[in-house]
């Protein structure tokens, strides 16, 4: 089985009213073949059967990632799974995390379940649009310029969606990292990854060539 990849273009715009959003190289569409508004393909392949979308090897990169965490800025998660904690990347973070580091996460749907004071477990009830909100809880959680260590993208799979969530990673910290699910077989994760500028960005997409949802591993260059 195998599934093959929307093409990546680069949206032309007019300059006197868009600029290119931060650390892309370009703005990504997937128009004229696909909207940018829709968050599945019609060919999507089910790579797996069941509910569940995080193969163990999707987990056990999450888990790496945050263990080796250059520092201690907050985690911030867009999109909490709502599933079965052996199949969840946030349970991953939330085991794999020091209590100290504080973790952000925002969803549509009320997660405060996982809400734990003492160890700096936090969640948000909103549209990851409302950037105000939530870069004002983020500054509170950490007394660092950029603030996040890790970022987390796995909410509206929109080409739109993902470049909304794509802006938190302006306060990705120095050796910060970007995790984006779903780089295998959803848009807007498939034209974000597309349109990252290297030049400012290591990116990483170790299960490119596997059947798996996919996900790229992103840090932000010193």
């Amino acid at each position: 089985m195998s599934f093959r990849k929307p093409v990546v273009h680069q949206k032309k715009l007019d300059e006197r009213l868009f600029n290119i959003p931060y650390g892309l190289s370009f703005h990504p569409t997937l128009e004229p073949e696909y909207s940018d508004a829709q968050t599945d393909l019609p060919d999507f392949l089910e790579m797996r059967g069941g509910e569940n979308d995080n193969s163990e090897a999707v987990l056990d990169i999450v888990s790496q990632v945050v263990l080796e965490l250059a520092d201690i800025g907050a985690i911030l998660e867009i999109g909490i799974a709502a599933y079965g904690p052996e199949h969840s990347m946030t349970t991953r973070v939330l085991a794999a995390k020091e209590p100290w580091v504080p973790y952000l996460g925002i969803d549509l749907a009320d997660r405060s379940q996982i809400d734990d004071e003492y160890a700096r477990t936090y969640t948000l009830r909103l549209n990851s649009n409302k950037h105000a909100i939530i870069n004002a809880c983020l500054y509170g959680l950490t007394d660092f310029e950029r603030p996040i260590s890790l970022l987390i993208i796995d909410g509206d799979h929109s080409v739109k969606g993902a470049l909304n969530d794509w802006k938190y990673a302006e306060l990705l910290a120095p050796s910060g990292v970007c995790l984006i699910h779903d780089t295998n077989s959803h848009p807007g994760p498939i034209a974000l990854v597309a349109a990252i500028d290297r030049k400012k960005f290591d990116v990483v997409e170790p299960l490119a060539s596997a059947v798996d949802f996919g996900i790229a591993i992103v840090r932000r260059k010193p």
